[in-house]
């Protein structure tokens, strides 16, 4: 999604944007964005400034009841109570506007960087022709399913039991990797239990666990893969000391829980640092992104950092006109 401000101060240039990717229906919501916009900055400009004088007059409140001014308190107290029934007003049109202005801002399409131009469709898109035709990675790319418990993450997501129904879907005809990324407390409880029901990959978050080493070792002894996660908030750093005993490394550019969210920039740099201590230390884990992974995004750290692996998602692959081969596909010529 755009930024605001960025809607606001450049309205041509979105609307440019839009015209490219050949969108025109959608010019109207960016004026309608920014009168929308306007209109929310008013509300709460409007409720800061009584809050600032509610809050001189309920002080002055106090002062008049000891001087025995009670009709002067009175009146202070009416006016508290007028000022805190317009607040109670504009902050419920505050939260109107700011719906308003995201369901629009959801539907505005991105601004892709020059560098990758888009057609009518594939046969206009500037990618192929730079890049080739698709290329297969010379690893394995697995299914990757989540498992999320409501607890280490605000959400839940899949079960072991819909991880059984996953890798018989992936058996027919000739067997294809799953990977399994539990978000979930004490995975080390489920690892024998996941790995029986088929994943080859499993990821677990080092916040999950006391001794995360040991649940990485559980996960080698079922003849599995091992996978550490790192979210946003946490370094490179600070598990350094594991990273000889992964097989993959999957970096969050997102915070983990929900589907759809866009890359966090500040997350590039952990990328270029795995890339380069992986390379310095002769290491040979893998390094994956989850999250916001657009094909901007792939591009960029593909082509730049190294990354070898990406998890794809609403950007590039799921609710997409195209089906899921032809956007994977498309993926791999970037």
């Amino acid at each position: 999604m755009l930024d605001i401000k960025f809607v606001r101060d450049n309205p041509e240039i979105v609307k440019e944007n839009i015209k490219k990717k050949f969108q025109e229906e959608k010019l109207p919501l960016v004026d309608e964005v920014i009168e929308l916009d306007k209109k929310f900055r008013a509300a709460k400009t409007r409720c800061d400034e009584l809050r600032n004088q509610r809050n001189v007059i309920s002080k002055q409140i106090g002062g008049l009841m000891a001087q025995g001014k009670k009709e002067e308190a009175e009146a202070a107290k009416a006016q508290v109570k007028a000022m805190a029934d317009e607040m109670a007003k504009l902050e419920e049109d505050e939260k109107v506007y700011a719906e308003e202005v995201k369901k629009r801002m959801m539907v505005i399409p991105n601004i892709i960087d020059p560098s990758v131009p888009i057609g009518r469709d594939d046969s206009e898109n500037v990618e192929m022709e730079r890049f080739g035709e698709p290329v297969t990675p010379d690893f394995p790319v697995p299914y990757h399913v989540d498992i999320m418990d409501g607890t280490f993450v605000n959400n839940f997501a899949c079960s072991i039991q819909e991880l059984e129904l996953v890798r018989r879907v992936t058996d027919q005809g000739s067997h294809k990797l799953v990977d399994c990324h539990m978000m979930v407390m004490n995975p080390h409880r489920y690892i024998e239990r996941v790995a029986q029901a088929g994943a080859d990959i499993i990821y677990v978050h080092p916040e999950s666990e006391l001794i995360v080493s040991a649940t990485l070792d559980l996960i080698r002894q079922q003849g599995k893969k091992t996978g550490l996660v790192l979210n946003p908030n946490t370094s490179l750093e600070s598990v350094k000391d594991l990273l000889p005993i992964t097989d993959y490394l999957m970096i969050m550019s997102v915070n983990p829980g929900f589907a759809g969210r866009d890359f966090m920039l500040y997350t590039k740099d952990k990328f270029i640092q795995a890339n380069e201590d992986r390379i310095q230390r002769g290491l040979s884990y893998h390094i994956v992104l989850d999250g916001g992974a657009t094909r901007e995004v792939i591009h960029d750290l593909y082509h730049n950092c190294g990354i070898e692996g990406f998890v794809l998602g609403k950007q590039e692959l799921f609710f997409q006109q195209d089906d899921y081969n032809t956007c994977i596909n498309r993926i791999r010529t970037f």
